[in-house]
């Protein structure tokens, strides 16, 4: 496996210094861009495609299995860990429905909601495709899909848009808040509100089939896109196959897997063929509980128009306030064949706070990755040109949204200008960029080997973010005894219920006078 020795996670929290990198040729770099291709049912494929206009893959097999589940059988509604088959209707929301539905059963399988648990759908929709942040301060501003008003509740989406939606704290929100009854727009200030914040959105090639049982065990529902079509549904057990690398036009959720399901229960027929080997795929979809088995049907392991494989899973503790970010959504790549890449975003503190970890995404497995915090960065510097303050090394196996959590938590200063630096340890991985630069001098990336970084202003460059996010959250402020004292004289001498911060008050103004005794 690449870079093995860096599979263990180490945090060092150093007192300076300034990194320092190589790169080789930066005629080499290679953007690459993610193109969207709407479907009539709703679900908008992704393929990504170079300045030539060649289609590229990205690598998403790691180069050793990381987790081997040997179950031959495995279902999360026997678990009760799935919630109820929901349907669409007429909307073409297949892909909220599909993301809503993994998140759901990531949230039951941590036991932080019960089975009962609704998020809402037209909630992701309005604020994919709806309109974009109104604020011409908000650090988002620009990054969005489409601006189509209410004919949002009614168009396509996919795995991206649900996961940077969730990443820049947009939902998830329940039901009820903004039912699938929903047809007006929603306010702004609804933009960054969530439940739940997102730990990681996991990767995978839709042939690991380990990988993909695992992540259905361990997290719960999987995001799965498809080709949809009635010519290959056998509709005796909706047992589905298709033959041909057709490209998706809708979105499930894998919910379980049988490896005896046999090949012989998928339809036959002129043109038709039937999977080369026994298994399947149980698949919840959002058409009801009257259509299939009870709103379930399956698809073979070998349905060759499988494309968009993803796991989701959510913050049990959010631990942060404050998502320091400039990007609201992903539209390129950019890397370079022979080189690692970097990306460094440099903010401004808004209090005294606590750096409690940073967000990022990969375009390949097995990648391992650096980040490093500095602060009181210079006016018009780059981000390595402050004191270095906190280094945290690590490896994600698979592509993806990640979310690291420090092992030790830096503090910063209110007004500090600070940084989060991401390098990116594998040759010829990607890193991300928005599609809406903020502001010059405040985003970069550089190809870097042994030597020193080569930072370039990608605002300035290509008026775009990179996508790096920094999680914070302000820190406790201890009261002085003093200011104890004055809190404690302050309360209404009514009440008969205090609450821990007056406890806490009293209690400390009792010891000063106790020890003053």
């Amino acid at each position: 496996m690449r870079l093995a020795a860096l599979l263990c996670a180490a945090a060092v929290i150093t007192a300076s210094g300034t990194a320092s990198y190589a790169y080789d040729d930066e005629s080499a770099e290679d953007d690459i861009s993610i193109v969207e291709i709407p479907s009539e049912n709703g679900y908008d494929d992704i393929i990504y495609v170079d300045e030539n206009g060649s289609e590229v893959f990205f690598d998403l097999l790691p180069d050793a299995e990381m987790y081997i589940c040997t179950l031959p059988y495995y279902n999360l509604y026997d678990e009760g860990r799935m919630t109820s088959v929901k349907n669409q209707g007429k909307d073409g929301l297949c892909w909220a429905f599909a993301g809503m539905a993994a998140v759901e059963s990531n949230l039951i399988t941590q036991r932080l909601e019960s089975i009962n648990i609704d998020l809402s759908e037209k909630y992701m929709a309005w604020f994919t495709s709806g309109t974009g942040p109104l604020d011409t301060n908000d650090p988002l501003y620009g990054d969005v899909k489409n601006e189509l008003g209410i004919q949002a509740y009614n168009k396509g989406g996919n795995l991206y848009d649900v996961t940077y939606l969730m990443a820049r704290g947009s939902g998830p929100v329940y039901e009820s808040l903004v039912p699938q009854s929903t047809d007006s727009p929603l306010p702004e200030t609804m933009r960054y509100i969530s439940l739940y914040g997102l730990e990681s959105m996991q990767m995978f090639d839709k042939n690991d089939i380990s990988s993909i049982k695992t992540a259905v065990f361990e997290n719960g529902g999987v995001f799965l896109s498809f080709y949809s079509s009635s010519s290959y549904l056998n509709t005796s057990n909706y047992a589905y196959y298709c033959p041909n690398s057709t490209s998706p036009n809708h979105a499930v959720t894998i919910v379980g897997w049988d490896d005896s399901f046999s090949s012989t229960n998928f339809k036959t027929g002129a043109n038709l063929s039937q999977p080369p080997a026994d298994g399947a795929w149980i698949i919840k979809n959002s058409w009801g509980a009257d259509w299939g088995n009870s709103g379930l049907f399956y698809i073979s392991y070998y349905d060759k128009s499988m494309k968009t494989v993803g796991s989701i899973k959510m913050a049990a503790d959010k631990e942060y306030d404050r998502i320091y970010q400039y990007d609201g959504n992903v539209k390129t790549f950019t890397r370079y064949p022979s080189n690692y890449i970097s990306g460094g975003n440099i903010f401004t503190a808004a209090s005294d706070e606590t750096i409690n970890g940073v967000g990022f995404w990969t375009s390949d497995a097995d990648v391992p990755y650096r980040i490093r915090i500095y602060k009181n960065i210079p006016e018009g510097g780059t981000p390595t040109d402050g004191e270095l303050i906190y280094e945290q090394s690590g490896y994600e196996p698979y592509a993806g949204y990640h979310s690291v959590k420090f092992d030790q938590l830096p503090n910063i200063d209110s007004g500090c200008r600070f940084s989060a630096v991401v390098d990116l340890l594998r040759i010829g991985t990607g890193i991300t960029f928005d599609s809406y630069g903020y502001a010059q001098e405040t985003s970069f990336y550089s190809a870097y080997k042994n030597g020193t970084y080569s930072w370039k202003d990608s605002v300035a460059s290509r008026s775009q973010n990179v996508c790096i996010k920094v999680l914070a959250s302000e820190k406790e402020h201890i009261m002085t005894i003093g200011e104890c004292i004055d809190y404690v004289n302050s309360f209404d001498p009514n009440d008969t219920i205090l609450s821990d911060k007056q406890f806490e008050a009293v209690e400390r103004v009792l010891e000063y006078d106790y020890g003053r005794q």
